[in-house]
């Protein structure tokens, strides 16, 4: 079967079609410019309120480290233990002169010198050291150095060195440090103090206090 085959013109098929075109973007422009009238959206945005201005906090900067200032906590300085057999000691004896001397004999087994032991540390870490010189001498026996005195001034962190007398008998001692006028005959402890000439000027053979030292060295120091 043959279906009849109708002719249109084209004319009037795109006439109609751009009629209706132009109709549709017609109506298209006028809703559209309804919607995005200019002066609607400056009224909106003339209705919004401004918002506030966050102030800005200005923190303070540091200023820079000193290189003087110190990052850390120094710490606890502990004396040195060593030997002084005569000849040793006799070069800490020339060292010290033209300085007021205090030296103090003591020894681990010795009560009082336990006791007595953080005032001397006390008064040997306030004193004036180009003025003051400090002088500690152990009797123990030569057999604790290792084990009985390195331990002590360490967990006791004494902060100044100690002397473990070797090969020096009473006599030489009491001889050698020029404190014959003190009657000392070797007992423990004994706390001499001396001038810069190694005159000795003050002693006690017994436990010593630190009020009484500093008193004491203090005239000597003065003259």
């Amino acid at each position: 079967m043959q279906f009849p085959i109708v002719t249109i013109p084209f004319a009037w098929c795109a006439g109609t079609y751009l009629r209706r075109t132009t109709a549709f973007f017609v109506c298209a422009f006028v809703v559209l410019s309804g919607c995005s009238q200019p002066v609607a959206v400056q009224n909106n945005e003339a209705a919004l309120p401004t918002p506030a201005s966050t102030p800005v906090l200005e923190l303070p900067v540091p200023p820079p480290a000193s290189p003087e200032t110190p990052a850390t906590v120094a710490p606890v300085v502990t004396g040195e233990v060593s030997l002084a057999n005569p000849e040793k000691l006799k070069m800490l004896l020339d060292g010290a002169k033209g300085k007021t001397l205090v030296i103090n004999v003591w020894a681990t087994f010795c009560v009082p010198c336990l006791e007595e032991m953080p005032e001397l540390a006390q008064f040997y870490t306030e004193r004036d050291a180009d003025k003051i010189a400090f002088l500690s001498l152990s009797a123990d026996p030569l057999y604790s150095f290792d084990d009985v005195v390195k331990p002590f001034v360490a967990e006791r962190k004494i902060p100044f060195p100690v002397y473990v007398l070797e090969d020096v008998p009473p006599d030489t001692l009491i001889e050698m440090l020029g404190v014959e006028s003190s009657k000392w005959s070797g007992e423990l402890p004994g706390t001499f103090v001396l001038d810069g000439d190694g005159v000795l000027k003050h002693s006690w053979l017994e436990r010593v206090h630190l009020d009484d030292l500093k008193t004491s060295v203090a005239s000597v120091v003065a003259g």
